[in-house]
């Protein structure tokens, strides 16, 4: 099951024996523990809880037993037991099931995947909560004109259109006129036409625009236009041609959403297959062992699930030990008289004065959002 961005996700074994049941915990993105770090009232975690759009959820649990508990506990979350985000780990957990859901589960094993997805969604609209951001991409649009100067004929899904000159985009303002694309629905002379533009326009999109797209959460590969702004016009590729450019736009661009953090991201792993983890675990590692300066000290900024190293404690880094597919890059430390391997991720540098902090950073933001 894959994760999603702004939190990883780490499998583990059941507090209680339901072994048939799915278990994770879901541990926050860096970014959302700085946030809550300071909420000692747990004013902040409230907010985006409440933020959370709980009864399209309750929707999905329609017909199962985990309906009345969810709406009853005012939040989905709950259905797994209480909710659980400590001050030092910032994690939400799902598998512990009453006797009633787990004799359901046990029928309808499938039914995890939905626990699942709804973990996750839920999880991470308090992360866009928190962080300000609107992850899911929004449409593109100018407002609507209260008359239109010219009379043209309606447009139906599936029309190939351009863009007239002299036409801006609604959000940076610069030139669109000769852009084309496919209508996604049927258009009025008086109303918005919503225009997937085809791959000949995507191919010629400034990447800047693209990047400034990624990071305010706008979709750039389609825009809402007035009607009376296109015109008809003959197609000039086809829609797998559409789907091929988009494809490799967002691997090219998948890291744009973060910004900075998210250009450096993109410079190391580059070439690589998105898809591909342990590629991109791989372009970690030779990046890393290029760059970071041994040994170096450093704070575990994760609490661990047992053990002997814990958050908060300081350790010395030596190198690099290997690549493991669940917990990383992990690298060799000593605590105190003590040798361990320990996974970079859950650590950090805290002299931000030293190149190895942005470097750990950059890989621990990446870690959390792979």
């Amino acid at each position: 099951m894959a994760s999603s961005r702004g939190f990883r996700i780490r499998q583990i074994a059941p507090d209680m024996p339901l072994t048939w049941a799915l278990t994770e915990k879901l541990y926050w993105s860096p970014e959302a523990k700085d946030k809550l770090t300071g909420d000692t009232d747990n004013d902040l975690f409230k907010a985006a809880y409440d933020a959370v759009e709980w009864k399209e959820y309750y929707e999905r649990l329609k017909g199962t037993p985990f309906y009345d508990w969810a709406v009853e506990g005012g939040g989905i979350l709950s259905f797994g037991g209480s909710l659980q985000v400590e001050n030092a780990r910032f994690f939400s957990r799902i598998g512990d099931v009453s006797t009633t859901e787990e004799s359901w589960l046990r029928d309808h094993p499938e039914f995890n995947q939905v626990l699942h997805d709804v973990h996750v969604e839920a999880v991470g609209q308090m992360v866009d909560h928190l962080l300000g951001r609107t992850f899911a991409k929004r449409r593109r649009k100018r407002h609507r004109k209260s008359k239109v100067q010219q009379e043209i004929a309606g447009f139906k899904s599936g029309d190939s259109v351009v863009v007239k000159p002299g036409i801006t985009d609604p959000d940076f303002g610069i030139d669109i006129g000769g852009w084309q694309g496919r209508l996604d629905e049927d258009a009025d002379v008086d109303s918005m036409v919503l225009i997937a533009w085809d791959s000949v326009t995507l191919q010629n999109m400034p990447g800047a625009m693209i990047e400034q797209c990624e990071e305010k959460g706008l979709d750039w590969s389609e825009m809402m236009l007035g009607a009376h702004e296109v015109e008809l016009t003959r197609p000039r590729d086809t829609k797998a041609a559409v789907t091929r450019v988009i494809d490799d736009l967002c691997k090219k661009y998948a890291w744009s959403w973060l910004g900075d953090e998210g250009k450096r991201i993109g410079k190391v792993l580059a070439g690589v297959d998105p898809d591909d983890e342990m590629a991109a675990l791989h372009a970690w590692e030779d990046h890393l062992s290029h760059h970071l300066a041994f040994p170096f000290e450093a704070e575990v900024s994760e609490s661990q699930d047992r053990g002997p190293v814990q958050a908060g404690d300081r350790v010395k880094v030596t190198g690099i030990g290997l690549v493991d597919d669940l917990y990383g890059v992990i690298v060799d430390l000593r605590h105190g008289r003590l040798k361990y391997a320990f996974p970079l991720c859950d650590l950090e540098v805290g002299d931000e004065r030293s190149p190895n902090h942005q470097l750990v950073r950059d890989y621990a933001v990446w870690f959390a959002n792979r």
